[in-house]
């Protein structure tokens, strides 16, 4: 019998797998991608080797030689190549806290009205100091800058600096100008400070000596350190320390109304909301302190003292 052998080694088929973030596709010959579920960080190479053998025999009773082929199909081990997984992403920064910012302390609250007995209750003074006097003294109190001493010991807060009309007219809505009145509810002299008042703003700013309120100059101190702090404090809480009392239209701002409400009404009765500027600013006060603040505003606009 006559054999011929051929032998072929044919790289007949090489599928490469590429990993496309979580799904694997397989490229195979002649056929559609199809899916195939690999770990997304191996890469894996196949080479498969076909093996061809041709034999041809003769058999004895024959002339024709008759081929037989054979196919022998070898699939090496697939070697899979570990890519590093990557490493992971730093952690985020923590998110800082929201600071927060400690509200100024309320001062007390007004003193009611002391009970009257069978007649009206009439105010009572001395003999008052010249109008000048007043107007001098409350000029050099309106262009003092006190300083706050603030909570726990965390030093001083420089305050603003009083328009010298807003003064001029407070002390006008409270007295007329008198320096020695004694009001029914307990307000003393020109800026009608209230005892417990003055010893508070006494405390608050360090004043040494201590203000005496029934002195002319110690009085307007005190009225004038009342109203530059009632401006820090709402200024500073409600309208991000924006001070401004009086618009880029000569109307009162929000904050300037706020500021002469509790004066008269005490902070803790008067709310300041809006848009976090004393122009957009909105004061919620008692209706019964309207009237106060409008002649308070219409006063430093008028100057009656000077007339």
């Amino acid at each position: 019998m006559l054999a011929r052998k051929n032998r072929y080694v044919l790289a007949a088929a090489v599928a490469t797998v590429v990993a496309v973030g979580t799904t694997i596709v397989a490229l195979r010959s002649g056929a559609d991608p199809e899916p195939v579920a690999l770990a997304p960080t191996t890469s894996v190479t196949t080479t498969t080797l076909v093996e061809v053998t041709t034999t041809t025999t003769t058999p004895p009773s024959s002339s024709i030689p008759t081929t037989t082929t054979t196919t022998t199909t070898t699939t090496p081990k697939s070697k899979a190549v570990n890519t590093p997984p990557k490493p992971p992403p730093p952690p985020a920064a923590p998110a800082k806290p929201a600071q927060q910012v400690a509200a100024p302390a309320l001062p007390p609250a007004p003193t009611p009205p002391p009970a009257t007995g069978p007649g009206p209750c009439v105010p009572r003074h001395d003999s008052d100091a010249s109008r000048a006097d007043v107007q001098a003294a409350l000029a050099a109190s309106a262009a003092k800058r006190f300083p706050l001493l603030l909570r726990g010991g965390a030093g001083t807060a420089q305050l603003q600096a009083l328009p010298r009309n807003l003064i001029e007219a407070v002390a006008w809505q409270e007295s007329g100008w008198k320096s020695s009145i004694i009001a029914c509810d307990g307000g003393i002299g020109t800026m009608q400070v209230m005892p417990a008042t003055a010893s508070w703003l006494n405390q608050r700013f360090g004043f040494d000596p201590v203000r005496d309120a029934t002195v002319l100059q110690d009085n307007t101190d005190l009225g004038a350190a009342y109203l530059e702090y009632l401006v820090y404090y709402f200024g500073h809480a409600a309208v991000n320390d924006d001070f401004t009392l009086i618009g880029p239209d000569g109307k009162a701002t929000g904050l300037l109304r706020a500021v002469v409400a509790s004066y008269n009404a005490g902070a803790g009765n008067v709310e300041l909301g809006g848009d976090g500027t004393s122009a957009g600013a909105v004061a919620t006060i008692p209706k019964s302190v309207e009237p106060y603040v409008a002649n308070v505003i219409a006063l430093m606009s008028s100057k009656p003292w000077t007339k």
